[in-house]
This record gives C-alpha cells, sequence and structure tokens, in this order.
C-alpha cells in the first residue's frame, strides 16, 4: 500500500513540473513580456482640471480671510491655494499661512506638507485637490479641544494626527468614502 501512495505522489509531482514548465516556456517564447499591459496602463487623471479654467494663477501670495489655522511645511513642485469664493490660485511656500475653507492642489510633479495649529499634519501627493472645510483647536490647562473637518476631492493624502488628551474630532471626506479619527 506504502508503494502506491509514493508513485500517487511521484505523478502528482511530475504533473505539476510539466504544467509549470510548460507554461514557463510558454511565456518565454511568446514575446510578451508584460510590456503591451504596461502600455495599457495609464495613471488616473482627473476628469475636469483640478485648477477651474476660469481661475488665474498668480505668483504672488495673497492671504485669505479668517483666522491662520495653519502653514505650509514644505513645497516640491508647484502647488497652489484658491481661497473661498475666489478666482485666483496663489502659489504656495514654505511658510505660507492658511486659513479656514482654502483649497489646497498640486499638480503632476509636486507635493505639499501642511502643519495645523490642531497639531496634525498633512502631506499632498501629486495631482491632489483637498479643501480644509474646518479647522477648529482650543487648548487651556485643563482641556484640549479639535475638531477638523478636510474633503479630499481628488489624489492622494496622509494625514498624521497627533493623540491629545481632551475631546478630538478629525475627519477626512472623499468622493467614496468618510474617514474618522476620534
Amino acid at each position: 500500500m506504502g508503494g502506491r501512495k509514493m508513485k500517487k505522489s511521484t505523478i502528482y509531482c511530475l504533473l505539476i513540473l510539466g504544467i509549470f514548465f510548460t507554461t514557463s516556456i510558454s511565456v518565454l517564447y511568446s514575446g510578451d513580456s508584460g510590456l503591451k499591459l504596461l502600455e495599457k496602463f495609464k495613471p488616473y487623471e482627473p476628469e475636469t482640471p483640478l485648477i477651474p479654467k476660469d481661475v488665474t494663477i498668480s505668483t504672488e501670495f495673497v492671504k485669505g480671510f479668517g483666522k491662520t489655522i495653519g502653514q505650509i511645511q514644505q513645497v516640491q513642485g508647484k502647488a497652489y491655494v484658491i481661497h473661498l469664493g475666489k478666482k485666483v490660485a496663489h502659489q504656495l511656500k514654505k511658510e505660507t499661512p492658511l486659513v479656514a475653507d482654502d483649497t489646497l492642489i498640486t499638480t503632476s510633479k509636486s507635493r505639499l506638507t501642511a502643519v495645523m495649529k490642531n497639531k496634525s499634519v498633512l502631506a499632498l501627493a501629486p495631482l491632489a485637490k483637498l479643501t480644509i472645510d474646518k479647522s477648529e483647536y482650543s487648548e487651556t490647562v485643563f482641556r484640549t479641544k479639535r475638531s477638523t473637518v478636510m474633503n479630499l476631492i481628488w489624489g492622494s493624502a496622509r494625514f498624521i494626527v497627533k493623540k491629545i488628551s481632551g475631546k478630538s474630532d478629525f475627519t477626512v471626506k472623499t468622493k467614496t468614502a468618510v474617514c474618522g479619527v476620534r
């Protein structure tokens, strides 16, 4: 009985090896190295331009209305901010102040990092658009409170949210999901 099991396992091994070699050889000699698949791959592009056509681009920065809620820590490439209700995209530079309702936009070869007063950090990848809907932070001897709502309209972003001892509410909305940190 033991010899019969050995024969079966040997046949199965040979069968598996045969399948492996025949598929490997056919892929090697088919002339398709996967480059055709890569040629068909195109990175996701937004359906509409991230900076609307009726918005002009300015290299001169003008601060938006309201209390400063954070500032740009680092910019690589060209990134812009559009203040609520305005038709001008201001180019961002290091230490540029941010206010509530600002929309941050990165171009195809750019990225940015911002530090918020509520001790959170946000980083935008290339081709991203994010609106800071709300960012409130208060700190007293007895209590700390944070309430942040951001809307990621397009692209990728990373958030580092520092744990605080008081009430904390940090929400990021996207087209398809809402993510909250409590």
